[in-house]
């Protein structure tokens, strides 16, 4: 059974699991090429982002 479904993403159909579009999008699957080629760069930088806040934060403290 090939179930089509469209990213919430790029709109465009897609078949298999679909993925979590978070923090792109709130609601909905995304495609493995918009998963790859958007969220897990923007899920990177908001990490990177992250710790050098912490790692701020931690200087602050000494």
């Amino acid at each position: 059974m090939d179930d089509k479904k469209k990213c919430c993403i790029c709109k465009k159909e897609y078949s298999g699991y679909g993925n979590n579009p978070a923090p792109v999008k709130d609601r909905g699957l995304c495609c493995d090429a918009c998963n790859y080629g958007v969220v897990i760069p923007i899920r990177a930088a908001e990490l990177v982002k992250q710790k050098k806040a912490e790692a701020a934060n931690a200087d602050r403290k000494l």
